[in-house]
């Protein structure tokens, strides 16, 4: 990741303390997965320019599974229905199920080289459960401050850091396109410049609202 997405996050995370309170008691999740973000960012980037050490098993710990983890419980604690609330509760469950699965499948393989199928099996489970809790806000009376809602903002940033990079994984991957190594890494700076810059303005304009 840039310079530019390190910064930003490492804003996010001082942004996230300095309103937390503004932000919900649920927020405690984005703050520890935006921060677990930041420290693996930095510390990935230095052992990568400074030591020449992969860095892809910090990313596979902290990122992909940590955080996602992170992300399944935070709109598991929104989900007010009884329906909705079981259905993430089956998709946070498969995750975990899976991930452990895997691991003890391949070993230390696994963190050798980036699940790429993994990645696109646990964005899915997000973007479902991103879906049940937009379903549940806009049926609710939060729908007429959700520009102040902050959960919200944390689902639109969610959609553009993670699955909006899908579609370049599944035509790389699934399709054999050939795409430039500085293409790539290009097109995700933007991607995720995109989504931490509609988190921030979301923490800037989010205020406490009573669900």
């Amino acid at each position: 990741m840039g310079y530019i997405n390190i910064l930003q996050l490492i804003v996010i995370s001082m942004l996230l303390f300095i309103y937390q309170k503004k932000l919900g008691e649920n927020s405690i999740y984005i703050v520890v997965a935006i921060v677990i973000a930041a420290i693996t960012n930095i510390v990935a980037k230095i052992l990568n320019d400074v030591f020449a050490v992969s860095n892809i098993f910090i990313f596979i710990i902290f990122i992909n599974l940590i955080s996602f983890l992170l992300f399944f419980i935070y709109f598991l604690n929104f989900m007010k229905h009884r329906f909705t609330k079981m259905i993430q509760r089956i998709i946070t469950f498969v995750f975990v199920l899976v991930s452990i699965f895997l691991i003890s499948w391949q070993g230390k393989n696994f963190f050798h080289e980036f699940p790429t199928n993994f990645y696109f099996f646990e964005t899915i489970l997000l973007l479902g459960s991103i879906s049940l809790f937009l379903y549940e806000t806009f049926h609710s009376n939060i729908v007429l401050n959700i520009k102040s809602y902050f959960p919200f903002w944390v689902s639109i940033c969610l959609i553009m850091v993670y699955v909006g990079l899908l579609p370049l994984l599944f035509f790389v991957q699934q399709m054999g396109v050939s795409i430039s190594a500085d293409l790539f890494r290009l097109i995700m700076l933007f991607v995720n410049f995109m989504g931490y810059s509609i988190l921030i303005v979301g923490i800037l304009n989010s205020k406490k609202i009573k669900e």
